[in-house]
């Protein structure tokens, strides 16, 4: 039964408004659904994200948490409230340091350092952290956001702008045009601001839970309590009839297609809905679709379903042991698939070596927490079924819906919404499926926004690793061979488990020469939440376990740790693990190098430090590492289509998905340059499988590397057509006047007039689509091939402070020196760094997720503005030629080395080894314990 309604008056934005809504529902939910602020973001519907911060009579509150009835009579300023006519300075100050990546924060960001800069115009950092230390950011870092605060209220007149309101140019609503001018042939090297950059400070970009059509049915998800059970439905008809407003339950008998999904179609066997047993805790059973006030009011605490709880395996350990049930009959001791690398003779080297190390090391499930939850809608466009959702990956997502729906692949099209945060776990799809079947089955549009706790319960998170390996040294240093053994625990279905349990193998050597060597990566079922992409796919596990022993092994050596590892550094010329030679491009020795001056301050420092303190210590830890973008020794095409409009501008179909990583402003960077064209007149037609050909999956560091090379193609090819078009050699150049293409050589001038030229289907006057898939060799018996075209390389220093009594840890700075080749956009770089080194400091210290214990942001903890540090970043540019205009991924790679960093300073101030991660203040304290015990 619904709750009853009343009349509640307030303001917002300046104008008066009445909305008749029960008292006690949430004020974000009347300033999205009833009055369409979506501006104001949901995160977590418990004040732990503060995505929803809005002004309440001048003050920050958290929307979530305010009844509608207590907003009676009050002001209410929301993101859209900000400007007024033009940007405010904040907010052109948020796109000038890249503060917003992803966006889903950015509007909580401004509004609560609008109300901070209105009371105190020049605060200083630490009341910037303040006034937004209640809203978390998964993306940036923080850094950027605390300077883009300050240097706004430094401006004269932090209310304006020079940038224009909402209303800029749009094509299929994929961004706006930089409003900085930058001239052609000079994009690639410059840092302009995001090209979608506008709609997210001003609250107007859509992600999957804005703009759900109005007749649209709400879907609930029913889910599984338990780890493992089976179940049976009772009557479900008398349910639908007994509940007014509710249309319909699905389940998985109502599934046309195939009940099966998997980002790798060879093992995929993840249901959309369970039938009959549900193997990890979250796992969902059904649908109950209904009218809104139905759902938004539904007890699913009446769904008529019976449960019988079966025995459960979390840990690897138990999967393998004798008697251990299979979760899938033709896995047997729940082994979903092992990576294996082996070169010469690693038992001979260990054994002649004079110097040895061997170490155990475990990590946690870490859970992605993007502040966006998983959300999107699904409609009928005549026989096409159409899916607008947040996504990493649009046309794998199109080819699952359309596999497990029974639909011809045709008959479905993906239009990937803004997304907010995905760090991988939005390759998997999530919903599509699910609001697909709802449209299918009722004729009727269907939305569905995940809570936080289903978001997290029921998605993706990084493998836990419980590892071994024994690294060995001759007499002068040099590494002569690693025996690393890694268990994978990749829960209840496979996702990423082949490409975890095959890429750590190729990478657990780190980025250093290693004549013997042999590496297993074995992935486990069991029935914890399953485990798929994360930043890094297993090799951010890996590199804890080499780095942490590389310096156990430098100490044993007597030799400086920066030192030691530029000694056994690959090179050019050089072999790795896999038999690969890197002919160019090889850049750790240049990110080592890069560091050393701050390696013996930091150095200097920590021991006048120490000298004088006791009770807390400070300790300096390095790490490095190397990262093959794109996918190991696979097909990783990326297709790019562009072309001249008779109106005079050209239109770039870029279909690798921007989760906040910029590649809608690096892409177009390297076509305006290939091209031969100013920045600002390109138009973006965004991610869209009927629009845009296929750019592969936004992960493994791919995109600026593949799709940047597509796009340099394209963008050559198309200028090619022109040139010879106009009958001018490849020296001439072009420009765009008034829907005229200016073609100049020398002297001589060309005016074509493109409204006078043909135009094919699309409107295009001159087209061109061009596809790059990297070089790559399969991986023989032992691992040895070509697996990655180009890899990208860097190096971390951490230092930081140790309260011995406590075991808490406080950071100081992080140095980071990551060769990107080319870095296209050097301040979206430096926003990956930063918002890398943030995860990697979770990772670290904090972030654990338990099943049944931490579902929600309160419970499991990120990195807060008060968590990061300073970060120095330092851009190292060695070309590899392989990539766009030398570029190299960077993506992952940036939070590899950060872990293993401060792990290591952790040990260089207290002496500890870190055994299991996150290193926690109990466990650490524990540690030290366990050491001073031990002392004698």
């Amino acid at each position: 039964m619904s709750a009853p309604r009343i009349p509640i008056a307030f303001e917002v934005n300046g104008r008066p408004v009445a909305v008749s809504a029960p008292p006690l529902r949430r004020l974000s939910s009347v300033l999205r659904d009833d009055l369409l602020l979506t501006g104001t973001k949901v995160g977590c519907d418990a004040g732990d994200c503060g995505a929803c911060t809005v002004l309440l009579d001048g003050e920050p509150v958290c929307a979530c948490l305010v009844p509608v009835a207590g907003a009676e009579g009050t002001a209410v300023r929301t993101v859209e409230g900000l400007a007024n006519g033009k940007l405010s300075a904040l907010q052109a100050a948020f796109l000038e340091h890249g503060a917003a990546q992803c966006g889903i924060c950015t509007p909580a960001l401004l509004v609560a350092a609008t109300a901070l800069l209105e009371r105190n115009p020049s605060p200083s950092e630490t009341e910037v952290k303040d006034a937004l230390g209640g809203i978390l950011c998964r993306c940036t870092g923080y850094r950027k956001i605390v300077a883009a605060v300050m240097a706004a209220g430094r401006a004269e007149d932090w209310h304006a702008s020079s940038y224009p309101a909402p209303g800029f140019h749009r094509v299929n609503g994929a961004g706006g045009i930089s409003a900085k001018t930058i001239p052609a042939g000079h994009a690639v090297g410059a840092s302009p601001i995001r090209l979608d950059g506008v709609p997210k400070v001003s609250g107007t970009e859509a992600y999957g839970a804005d703009g759900f059509p109005a007749d649209a049915l709400l879907v609930s998800v029913v889910r599984s309590p338990h780890h493992h059970a089976r179940f049976s439905f009772g009557d479900l008809d008398a349910f639908v009839k007994s509940h007014p407003g509710i249309v319909a339950v699905f389940t998985a008998d109502d599934v046309p297609g195939h009940n099966a999904f998997g980002v790798i179609p060879p093992f995929a066997d993840q249901p959309i809905l369970a039938e009959g047993m549900a193997r990890f805790r979250g796992e969902a059973v059904a649908l109950v679709a209904g009218e809104r006030e139905a759902i938004v009011d539904l007890n699913l605490g009446a769904f008529p379903i019976s449960w019988t709880e079966l025995g459960h395996v979390l840990e690897p350990c138990d999967a393998v042991a004798e008697g251990a049930h299979r979760l899938h009959e033709t896995r047997a001791e729940n082994l979903l698939t092992m990576g294996f690398v082996e070169r010469g003779d690693p038992e001979a080297a260990l054994a002649g070596a004079a110097f040895k190390v061997s170490a155990s090391i475990e990590t946690s499930y870490v859970e992605h927490a993007y502040i966006e939850p998983e959300a999107g809608h699904a409609f009928l466009d005549g026989d096409t079924l159409v899916v607008a959702a947040c996504t990493q990956a649009p046309h794998m997502d199109r080819e699952d819906t359309a596999k497990v729906l029974g639909l011809p692949l045709e008959k479905v099209r993906i239009v990937p919404t803004a997304t907010g945060g995905g760090f991988g776990s939005k390759i998997d799809v999530s919903v599509q499926p699910l609001v697909g079947l709802v449209a299918l089955k009722t004729g009727r549009p269907a939305a569905i926004a995940y809570t936080r706790t289903e978001s997290m319960v029921s998605t993706t998170k990084r493998h836990p690793a419980a590892m071994t390996a024994t690294i060995a040294a001759d007499k002068d240093g040099f590494v002569a061979g690693m025996i690393f053994e890694g268990v994978f625990n990749t829960g209840a279905y496979a996702s990423f488990g082949p490409t975890v349990a095959n890429r750590v193998p190729v990478h657990a050597s780190g980025p250093y020469f290693t004549p013997n060597y042999r590496a297993t990566g074995r992935a486990i079922h069991t029935n914890g939440p399953v485990s798929g992409a994360f930043r890094g796919f297993g090799v951010p596990q890996a590199a804890i376990m080499q780095e942490t022993l590389y310096d156990a092994l430098a100490e044993k050596l007597g030799r400086d740790r920066l030192e030691f590892r530029l000694a056994n550094a690959l090179r050019n010329g050089a072999e790795t693990v896999t038999g690969q030679r890197l002919e160019a491009g090889v850049g750790i020795v240049d990110c080592l190098e890069a560091l050393k001056p701050h390696w013996r301050r930091a150095l200097t420092e920590a021991d006048a430090f120490n000298a004088g303190s006791t009770a807390v210590k400070r300790g300096v830890g390095v790490a490095s590492c190397w990262y093959g973008c794109g996918n190991t020794s696979l097909a990783n095409p990326s297709t790019i289509k562009a072309g001249i409009s008779r109106e005079g501008r050209a239109v770039l179909h870029q279909g690798a998905v921007d989760i906040g990583q910029g590649s809608n402003t690096v892409v177009a960077q390297i076509f305006a340059d290939a091209l031969g064209i100013a920045l600002a007149d390109i138009d973006l037609v965004g991610a869209d499988t009927a629009l845009t050909p296929d750019a592969g999956k936004t992960s493994a560091s791919r995109q600026t590397f593949i799709s940047g090379k597509a796009a340099e193609k394209a963008g050559r090819a198309l200028r090619e057509k022109i040139l010879r078009f106009a009958n001018v050699s490849l020296a001439a150049t072009l420009a765009f006047e008034a829907g005229t293409m200016m073609v100049r050589e020398g002297e001589a001038e060309r005016r074509l007039k493109l409204a006078e030229l043909d135009a094919d289907a699309d409107g295009y006057v001159f087209s061109a689509q061009e596809t790059y898939d990297p070089p790559t060799l399969p991986l023989d018996g032992k691992g040895q091939g070509k697996p990655y075209a180009v890899y990208g390389w860097g190096a971390q220093m951490a230092e930081l402070e140790v309260d011995l009594a406590l075991g808490t840890v406080r950071l100081v700075k992080i140095t980071a020196a990551h060769d990107v080749g080319k870095a296209i956009n050097p301040l979206l770089v430096e926003g990956q760094i930063e918002g890398g080194i943030a995860q990697g400091i979770g990772m670290a210290l904090m972030e654990e997720y338990i099943p049944g214990r931490t579902e929600n942001l309160h419970d499991y903890l990120i990195p807060t503005f008060g968590d990061v540090p300073p970060i120095e970043s330092i851009l190292v540019e060695v070309p590899d030629p392989e990539g766009p205009y030398g570029a190299k991924g960077l993506g992952e790679h940036v939070l590899i080395p950060t872990t293993p960093a401060i792990l290591n300073a952790i040990r260089h101030a207290t002496g500890v080894t870190v055994t299991k991660v996150p290193a926690t203040p109990s466990r650490l304290r524990a540690a030290i314990r366990a050491r001073e015990e031990n002392l004698p």
